[in-house]
């Protein structure tokens, strides 16, 4: 190999250990973004259990509200005029306390599905930098296997190989100063 094409073999060499150190620094990168990310989702999941819970006791005081009412209606000619003003003051009261809830929940909820759409954003963020990564690390092993099938089993002479050493060395001061 002519000290030119050893040239040519060493830059590329060097640019693709430079890629590599760079494609293991955005892998750390995707890691911690990675543990952030289930984090997050386990907390997504757990206030969604907690909505879950909220639904089911609205549910059921709904429920049980409907059935007061029922049962007051049927039996309302039994009741005397107070007790029925009693019983409807005590009904609209508890129908009341319940609507605020409702409301009060769905607008949780709509917050909480907003907070669940970026959350999948972020996700198919993390997911597209994955992908990428996963393709430049393919691109390199297939620059890897091509440098070593054009420059890795060539003979040169070593004296070549110390004369570039010492031009990069050179080189590196020239650019230093």
């Amino acid at each position: 190999m002519t000290r030119d094409e050893l040239r040519a073999c060493f830059v590329r060499r060097d640019a693709q250990n430079e890629e590599n150190e760079a494609i293991k620094k955005e892998d750390a990168a995707l890691v911690q973004e990675r543990n952030g990310i289930l984090s997050e989702r386990d907390s997504i999941r757990t206030k969604d259990a907690e909505f879950s819970v909220l639904e089911q006791a609205i549910m059921t005081d709904k429920e049980a509200l409907a059935k007061r009412i029922e049962a007051f209606n049927a039996k309302q000619g039994e009741l005397s005029k107070k007790e029925r003003a009693e019983t409807t003051k005590d009904i609209n009261d508890q129908s009341e306390e319940l609507k605020k809830r409702i409301d009060a929940y769905v607008t949780r909820k709509k917050a909480f599905i907003e907070d669940v759409k970026a959350f999948d954003a972020k996700v198919e963020t993390f997911n597209q930098k994955k992908d990428a990564l996963g393709t430049r690390t393919d691109k390199l092993g297939d620059e890897q296997d091509k440098w070593r099938e054009e420059c890795g089993n060539r003979p040169y002479d070593e004296a070549d190989e110390l004369a570039l050493k010492k031009e990069k060395e050179a080189a590196k001061k020239a650019a230093g100063q």
